[in-house]
Order: C-alpha cells, then sequence, then structure tokens
C-alpha cells in the first residue's frame, strides 16, 4: 500500500499507465481519471484504518505533472531514435505495445501533456504544498518525522519565496533571448544586401592600427553592429552591449538619421509582434547570484570572417550573438546570411538543446539538432570509428594551434 500512497512512486506508475495504455479519448480526460484514482486510493486507505498516509488531490496532480514531464524527457532522450511512422505502422496491432509506439496522434497528445506539465511545475514554482513531509528523514536517515517537516518546509518556502521573486527577470530574460535569435538574421540581411549591392567595391578599413596586423572592417560589419545596437538600445533600455566594432547608440545623433529611425522602429514592431515567444520563460536557467537584468550583457560580431567576405568565402561568414549572465555563457546564436538555406543555429542552458530554423521560418518553427552519434566501443570498434573532428580558424591559424592539433593524432580538421 505504501508503494501506492506514498510520495512519487504511485505517481510514476499512475501516469506511465494512462500515458501508454488508454485510447486517445480516454487519455484527454486524464485528469479526471486522476481524481477517481485518488477518490479510490481514499477508500482503501479508509478500510486499512490508513486514512492519513495518503496525499493530498494537489499533492498527487504536482506529483503526476512531475512524472509526466520526466517520462517525456525519457522519450527524447531513449525512444524518438527507435521509434518512427514506420515503425508505428509496423506496431498498429501489437497488444504489448505501448499506444504511444503505435499511434502518431496518442504521442502527440503526450507530449501536449508533457507540456501542460512543465507549464503547471513551472507556475507553482517550488512551493512546499506537494513536497513529502517526512522525505529529509528518508533521504539522511536521521532526524524525526516532524524535524524533517519543518526543515524540508523552510527550504521550500525559501526557494519558493526566491523563484518567485526572480520571475521577471527570467521574463526579461526569455525576450532578449528571443531577440537575440531574430536579430541575428535580421543582422544577417543587413549583411547580405551591402555584399551584394557593393560587391568588389565594398568599403574597407584597416582597425588593426599601430599593431601592423590587418584587421578589416566594412560598411557591413558597421551598418550590422549599428543596427543590433540600435534594436537591444530601444527595446531594453540599460542593457549592457559589448561589440565587436565598438559601436554604441548614440542618443542625439541616431535618432535624426531617418532612414535608420525608421529601420529601427520597423524591425522592434516586427519583433514585438511575432517574435518575443521563441524562448519560453520556464526554458530560462538563471545562474546562480543572478539577481536583476542588470547582470545581463548581450556580446555582438555581426560579420565573424570579414577577411573570409573579402577573399570570396562567403559561406564562412557569420552573424555572431551570445549572452551571458552574472559571467556565464547561457546562450548563443549563429546565423549564415550567404549559404543556400541562410540557417540560424542556436541553444542555450535550459532550453534543452540546440535548434536550426532557416530563413524562410520563424524562430518558434526551429528544429532540434540532433548530437553526433556516439562512440563505438568494445572489440573492433577501432575499426569503424570515424577520426575525430577538430574545428578550428582558416585565416586566424598560428603555429601553436598546429602544434596543438598534431598532439591529437589522426583527426579531421574542418
Amino acid at each position: 500500500f505504501g508503494q501506492w500512497a506514498g510520495w512519487g512512486l504511485g505517481a510514476v506508475d499512475l501516469v506511465y499507465f494512462l500515458t501508454t495504455s488508454l485510447t486517445l479519448d480516454a487519455l484527454g480526460d486524464m485528469d479526471r481519471l486522476i481524481e477517481i484514482y485518488h477518490e479510490r486510493l481514499q477508500c482503501e486507505a479508509e478500510r486499512r484504518g490508513r486514512k492519513g498516509h495518503v496525499m493530498s488531490l494537489e499533492s498527487l496532480r504536482l506529483q503526476c505533472d512531475l512524472a509526466a514531464a520526466d517520462y517525456a524527457r525519457y522519450l527524447v532522450g531513449e525512444m524518438w531514435s527507435k521509434v518512427d511512422l514506420a515503425s508505428i505502422e509496423a506496431s498498429r496491432s501489437a497488444s504489448n505495445v505501448g499506444m504511444h509506439k503505435r499511434s502518431l496522434p496518442h504521442l502527440v497528445k503526450v507530449c501536449e501533456l508533457a507540456n501542460t506539465a512543465l507549464e503547471n511545475l513551472y507556475s507553482q514554482g517550488l512551493g512546499s504544498r506537494g513536497l513529502p513531509h517526512n522525505a529529509l528523514a528518508a533521504v539522511t536517515g536521521t532526524g524525526s518525522a516532524a524535524e524533517s517537516t519543518v526543515q524540508l518546509t523552510m527550504m521550500a518556502q525559501q526557494g519558493g519565496e526566491e523563484w518567485r521573486e526572480l520571475e521577471p527577470v527570467r521574463q526579461e530574460v526569455a525576450r532578449v533571448f528571443s531577440c537575440c535569435v531574430c536579430l541575428a538574421k535580421m543582422a544577417g540581411d543587413i549583411v547580405l544586401d551591402i555584399a551584394d549591392g557593393c560587391g568588389e567595391e565594398i568599403r574597407v578599413t584597416n582597425k588593426g592600427g599601430e599593431t601592423g596586423e590587418f584587421d578589416p572592417q566594412t560598411q557591413a560589419d558597421v551598418a550590422a553592429e549599428r543596427f543590433i545596437v540600435g534594436v537591444l538600445s530601444k527595446m531594453f533600455p540599460g542593457l549592457a552591449l559589448v561589440g565587436e566594432e565598438g559601436i554604441a547608440f548614440d542618443e542625439e545623433e541616431d535618432p535624426k538619421d531617418e532612414a535608420f529611425k525608421k529601420e529601427v522602429e520597423a524591425a522592434v514592431h516586427e519583433l514585438k509582434s511575432n517574435h518575443m515567444d521563441a524562448v519560453a520563460p520556464w526554458e530560462v536557467a538563471l545562474p546562480m547570484g543572478c539577481r536583476s537584468v542588470e547582470d545581463i550583457l548581450v556580446w555582438i560580431d555581426p560579420l565573424d570572417g570579414t577577411k573570409e567576405l573579402l577573399v570570396g568565402n562567403r559561406e564562412g561568414v557569420t552573424t555572431l550573438l551570445g549572452v551571458s549572465i552574472c559571467g556565464k555563457p547561457v546562450l548563443g546564436c549563429i546565423h549564415q546570411p550567404f549559404t543556400a538555406r541562410r540557417r540560424s543555429v542556436w541553444g542555450g542552458i535550459g532550453i534543452g538543446g540546440v535548434y536550426e530554423h532557416t530563413a524562410l521560418e520563424a524562430a518558434g518553427q526551429a528544429r532540434p539538432v540532433a548530437p553526433p552519434p556516439a562512440r563505438s566501443r568494445g572489440a573492433g570498434a577501432a575499426k569503424g570509428r570515424r577520426k575525430p573532428k577538430i574545428v578550428t580558424t582558416r585565416s586566424h591559424g598560428s603555429a601553436q594551434v598546429r602544434d596543438a592539433i598534431s598532439r591529437l593524432g589522426e583527426v579531421e580538421t574542418v
């Protein structure tokens, strides 16, 4: 009985049964089925004289949300590579295969339930209402249940209060993330337009100065960074920005440039209207010590690969935006303005992976990028194993880099 009435295990088994064994219509009534389960559990507890040992319905629902979210995590990690449309069709009539493996609509519904569970967990934060009363004693093996309850409740309340206090910060960080993902593509369009319009006549200056090193800067670098800085300064006044070209928003002169002003206003309107939900607040994992939006820093490289552009290697050109919080990198976005697909690749801590979308797609349509296959192990693995890939710079190579690569043995250099 303790397995079904205790904290955690009963909810895990219940969610697994509901998500794998029900018809699609019944799965849509999952919340009511959890209520029925709780009612039956209370009746059984009362029959056994253990009425006080059953968690509340609110606590059971919280536990089921946690179990549903964790089960979806398992599916993403273990099942996606084994289940496809062909395997679903082949398993359609199998009686010993979970419904989510033989019905695509059912699998979609399970994912929807997991999303709802994540939203429920996020909205409740780290409150103490769904926590077990004697969990600390169970984990440590020390202290009475009463002492454990007091300690755990204090910890939960403190964590819950901090969680709620930081909600405005998470919301603002999510907006900055979403904005940066889309801004990289917008700035890349500026680079593309200038490069195509000017061709070999593109203006070039040398930033190297007295160093003696040729460090080119083109009008595309300047225009793209000015645009990014202008939009971010308009949308997030006071946001700290560090750009490769060192351009700052000029509050007096920039508004006088009517063409630039209209360009920035149009971009701000587009971002606010259609692109501010690429990253949700619950996906944001704030580093320890973050207390306000003043801890956010955006890094800008509007045209990475200026030398590549000048020698005609356009596919080596990217627009880069990164975000750090309290000195820790938390988001990165790479846009390729000159490739056929004009792809954007982005990811960060808490977002759940690396995503990509093309210029014809919104950030909300981004697809996860599959990680590279794991290395083979065991006897004979070395024979068929692919060479490790080393990604390095093409135009900024040095003796130190070449020496480091040579020490790595047999590798493929990209």
